[in-house]
């Protein structure tokens, strides 16, 4: 099984991406939706609470709304809170994250597409034997965040705490552009997904006693450790 990494901007269109390769066969290992399974738990609610006071909650559920604001306002505070945040949730979130890759070879996916919006902060391209990495323009992407409810500045904060995308294109295996229309878009997808899949390009199958692979079968290594221990997804 391979293992592909998509990164880039915030709203730059990676679920797009994601859905279209979930339709080709891939397994979609998102760890912004594990991330929020975790924020279910008991025990990470126990820490939240305390940490943030009894705001943090909706009910039976972490508002997540309240707490974006909380690690992507204009508090000075902000960007402690939000290591805070990341150090908290990381452990839980890489188990079932590594759960879930070992669960896809094991059904033997012909790839798993590795959806962490830090993944080289984190660590997690290690995991990955190919890198996707879309460029979106700017004017496009603040079309899509005004249907999620975002403001251009928490667009400019979310994008201000992560890597330049030019760093992100230069230590990616394939960079897509995303300056045309959805069409366009899958076609570059569907091509890409088939030179990728080639037999020639597949690794050996991720073991379920090993989940990580050997530096040496990945074509692609960047900084960060094995074991993907960084920070991964943000609220």
């Amino acid at each position: 099984m391979i293992v592909i990494g998509i990164v880039g901007p915030p709203a730059g269109g990676k679920s797009t991406v994601a859905k279209q390769l979930m339709g080709l066969g891939a397994a979609w290992i998102d760890a912004d939706a594990i991330a929020h399974q975790v924020l279910q738990q008991p025990e990470v609610q126990r820490h939240l609470v305390a940490h943030f006071g009894p705001r943090v909650m909706a009910g039976q559920d972490v508002d997540r709304k309240w707490l974006a604001g909380q690690v992507f306002g204009a508090d000075p505070t902000s960007l402690e809170q939000l290591r805070w945040l990341e150090a908290t949730i990381h452990p839980p979130t890489l188990l079932l994250l590594q759960k879930q890759l070992i669960e896809a070879a094991d059904r033997r996916a012909p790839a798993a597409l590795l959806d962490v919006p830090l993944l080289f902060e984190s660590g997690c391209d290690l995991l990955c034997d190919f890198i996707w990495c879309l460029d979106t323009p700017l004017e496009k992407r603040r079309q899509w965040v005004q249907k999620r409810g975002w403001s251009a500045e928490e667009l400019q904060k979310r994008e201000q705490r992560q890597l330049p995308l030019v760093e992100k294109k230069r230590r990616s295996t394939h960079v897509i552009a995303n300056d045309g229309d959805v069409g366009t878009l899958a076609e570059t997808v569907q091509r890409l997904w088939t030179e990728v899949t080639r037999p020639a390009n597949r690794p050996q199958s991720l073991q379920s006693d090993s989940p990580q692979r050997e530096t040496s079968e990945r074509p692609r290594v960047s900084g960060g450790d094995p074991h993907c221990n960084g920070p991964l997804p943000s609220a």
